[in-house]
């Protein structure tokens, strides 16, 4: 870390002692008397400048004429007792801070005093370094002159046009460059905070000073706010209930305090929260903090005022609490017993930590700093990243900072600034993050693992003898083993990207198994839960660890924006467990749960539909219908799970990563005319058969257009549906399926289709997947619960 520098001016003995607790920090060039300070002012410049109270030359003129010489470095008079009139005036016009220099608090202000921005600065000045961006949408490129945690700041020559740099410009994107032309920070958007001349350098030059703006402000972040009073002290007492971490932060002195619990009580009808815990003596009553908790994966913060700091702190409920969840992936916190351990390194800055892990996902970790004294702004470059896992496996790749985020301080301390710093990893080789994966998936569930290569043939034999239904693949044939074989060895192996299968292990034996398969671009299914036939708290904890481990392993994926879940109705586990998990999260576009028939017809004798009913292949101009018959149908939910947007229709993308293993997957589009004019439509999945068992990946549904009269629509579903049927059968299946919502299935039943299932279909964004899974396991604790009861009676 560079040291700052002051200028002491007159120390007696009590002031150079007090500033020597800082030399650690801070060196100090000293002069004798305020004439002697000014003549160094002008030759060099400091970060702070102290003066002994009884200074040789301080007077008012002296005085003012060392703020001329210096105007923009902050100035502090080191005096014992307060009660002077001269040094009050002085306190009053801001221009000198009054610091007593025999209070414990002195170190802290002193240090404030230095790095006014609680943060360290690094100079840069004459090291070669480029500012670059856009500003105004004109590019510019100018030199670093120092750099912060929050912000840095950079010169522009006299002459140069400094109109478009007023406070408030915002410049983006911001980079930082070297002598080469490589990236060493990169950030979105900056705005000007300040643009003054500087003349103490001893040439002239406009001085622009940027902060950063919060990366996390442009990631999703779906926010609700509520503002009722009734759901406002609900949340409050569930999570008082859990023992979740109340955190206090203070604003405007930018500090936060951790409190050991929380209750909230009513009185006289007044609800109010009690923290237990030591009180720090900046929180005072009357003073407005705002509070924090997480609860069921979200975040919950909201305004409140402090009704009293005795015996604990007291605060009057918020008015409001907003609740938001900002993470793109869960974050995994490291027990003790299986610690991560990184070395970080950026030249640029002089980093070179090795620091504990404080959390990690498969995007990357969090490490605890301090923004007194380090400097990792949001956007630098680490040159080097060695992640060591809990097997002592490392694994080496670059990263870059993504944010910067406020730990909450002990009561009792004072001194530091602690802050969450998060770095996104890149440059991972797939071998890597793999191995990343399996570390994290181990950590959450010892016996769950991600199946390797090699495991069909046990998956397979294990799946019969757990009982599992195959669907269309159940007959034992040859035909079925080797389609079956063929499209899981891909998933296992190399279109791993696309599905992932799960095993639970106990003894050494296959326990459990669950899959889950990229469906569309933004959604994955998850399928295929089977766990064995045995001891019912087996079955139970199998299935328990499995439902929770995919959550896990799908919410670190962050392309995987939705999952969606299928069962039967009249199975009575699956409705209460996940029926129950869904209704508890759902919420307007981010969670629904539909009523789905599932149908089915083996291939027999073939189809024909109404001459009349003329069959195409889908033109371009055709999607927007689509789409406007989706839009004026379905949520907006729906459309943006299911790829049923013009541009998302063929799933294109979704075919690029299949192909990339191995399979096929693609949506075929069927238009049905009649008079030359478009009547209706078929979504027909057209997918590698086997991959899932029940061919949900290779189902279809057919619609009419809205203004279609009724017996029209009925003729042209059912030419639809034998044109489908035909496609499956040219296919090589031997079954065609179908899933819809629409409540009317006359026209399949005509065809020969079957009900299979009524089943129900839960779609629910990433957001809402970690509050899924914590009330999930709150099911299973009660069916623990609930059977260890009645085993005992």
């Amino acid at each position: 870390m560079t040291k700052a520098s002051a200028l002491a001016v007159g120390l007696l003995p009590p002031s150079r002692k007090a500033l020597l607790s800082l030399s650690d920090s801070c060196d100090f060039t000293e002069a004798l008397a305020v004439p002697d300070a000014i003549a160094v002012l002008r030759e060099q410049r400091f970060q702070a400048i102290f003066l002994d109270s009884q200074a040789v030359g301080l007077s008012p003129a002296g005085l003012d004429e060392l703020r001329t010489v210096s105007p923009f470095t902050p100035k502090a008079i080191l005096v014992e007792e307060l009660g002077s009139d001269f040094l009050a005036k002085l306190a009053e016009g801001h221009a000198f801070r009054v610091l007593r220099s025999n209070v414990p608090a002195f170190a802290a202000e002193a240090r404030h005093l230095i790095r006014p921005r609680t943060s360290e600065r690094l100079d840069f000045e004459g090291a070669g370094v480029r500012v670059t961006g856009r500003v105004d949408g004109a590019p510019f490129a100018e030199d670093l002159l120092d750099l912060s945690n929050r912000g840095l700041s950079f010169s522009i020559g006299i002459g140069s046009s400094f109109d478009p740099f007023m406070e408030g410009s915002r410049l983006s994107p911001l980079r930082l460059e070297d002598s080469s032309g490589a990236f060493l920070l990169e950030v979105a958007s900056a705005t000007v905070r300040h643009c003054r001349v500087d003349r103490a350098s001893g040439r002239t030059v406009v001085r622009i000073g940027a902060s950063f703006d919060d990366p996390t402000m442009a990631r999703s972040s779906h926010v609700r706010t509520l503002t009722e009073p009734l759901p406002i002290v609900a949340n409050l007492r569930k999570a008082a209930r859990s023992g979740a971490a109340f955190t206090v932060h203070v604003p405007d002195r930018d500090q936060a305090y951790a409190f050991e619990r929380a209750d909230v009580s009513t009185e006289r009808q007044r609800t109010s929260i009690r923290l237990s815990g030591p009180v720090p003596e900046t929180l005072q009553e009357s003073d407005v903090v705002r509070v924090t908790f997480d609860h069921h994966g979200q975040s919950y913060a909201g305004l409140a005022s402090i009704l009293s700091s005795h015996a604990g702190l007291h605060l009057a409920t918020p008015r409001s609490l907003r609740i938001h969840h900002r993470r793109g992936s869960n974050r995994h916190r490291p027990p003790p017993e299986r610690p991560y351990l990184v070395r970080l390194r950026a030249a640029f800055t002089g980093v070179d930590w090795v620091r504990p892990v404080l959390d990690v996902n498969a995007s990357g970790f969090s490490v605890a700093v301090d923004l007194k004294t380090d400097v990792v702004p949001p956007g630098l470059i680490f040159d080097s990243i060695e992640l060591t896992l809990p097997t002592g496996v490392t694994l080496r790749a670059s990263g870059v900072v993504r944010g910067l985020s406020r730990l909450p301080n002990r009561a009792d301390a004072s001194e530091g600034s602690p802050a969450r710093c998060g770095i996104q990893l890149t440059d991972l080789t797939p071998a890597a993050r793999k191995a990343l994966n399996d570390s994290l998936l181990a950590g959450g569930f010892p016996q769950v693992e991600v199946a390797a290569e090699d495991s069909f043939d046990e998956i397979w034999k294990f799946l019969g003898d757990a009982g599992f239904n195959f669907h269309l693949y159940s007959d034992g044939s040859e035909r079925s083993l080797r389609i079956a074989s063929h499209a899981m060895k891909h998933l296992l192996g190399p279109a791993r990207a696309v599905g992932t299968n799960l095993i639970y292990r106990s003894e050494g034996q296959i326990r459990g198994h669950i899959s889950g398969l990229q469906m569309y671009s933004r959604t994955w299914l998850a399928t295929h839960l089977a766990a064995s036939q045995g001891a019912h708290r087996q079955s139970e904890r199998a299935s328990r660890a499995l439902c929770l481990g995919l959550a896990e392993h799908i919410e670190s994926n962050p392309s995987a924006e939705f999952v969606k879940f299928f069962w039967q109705r009249e199975a009575k586990w699956s409705s209460r467990m996940f029926g129950w998990a869904g209704r508890a999260v759902l919420q307007p576009e981010l969670a629904e749960m539909n009523e789905v028939l599932v149908l089915g017809r083996p291939m027999g004798p073939p189809l024909h539909g109404d001459a009349a009913v003329t069959l195409r292949e889908c033109h371009q101009k055709d999607l927007q219908l689509i789409e406007r018959y989706f839009v004026e149908t379905s949520s907006v939910l729906r459309i943006r799970s299911d790829d049923l947007s013009a541009g998302m229709l063929q799933l294109g993308a979704v075919e690029r990563l299949y192909e990339a293993g191995g399979l096929e997957r693609r949506r075929r589009i069927r238009v049905a005319v009649v008079g030359g004019v478009a009547v209706g439509f078929s979504l027909l999945d057209d997918t590698t058969a086997g991959i899932q068992l029940a061919e949900a990946l290779n189902a279809f549904d057919v619609f009419a257009l809205r203004d279609v009269r009724p017996e029209l629509a009925h003729t042209v579903r059912a030419a639809l549906i034998a044109d489908a049927v035909r496609f499956y059968e040219a296919k090589g299946l031997t079954h065609a399926v179908a899933f819809t919502e629409q409540g009317d299935w006359t026209p399949y039943a005509e065809a020969g289709f079957k009900l299979a299932s009524h089943a129900r279909s839960l779609t629910i964004h990433r957001s809402l997947l970690r509050s899924w899974a914590d009330v999930l396991d709150l099911l299973f604790q009660k069916r623990r619960e609930l059977m260890t009861t009645k085993t005992a009676s």
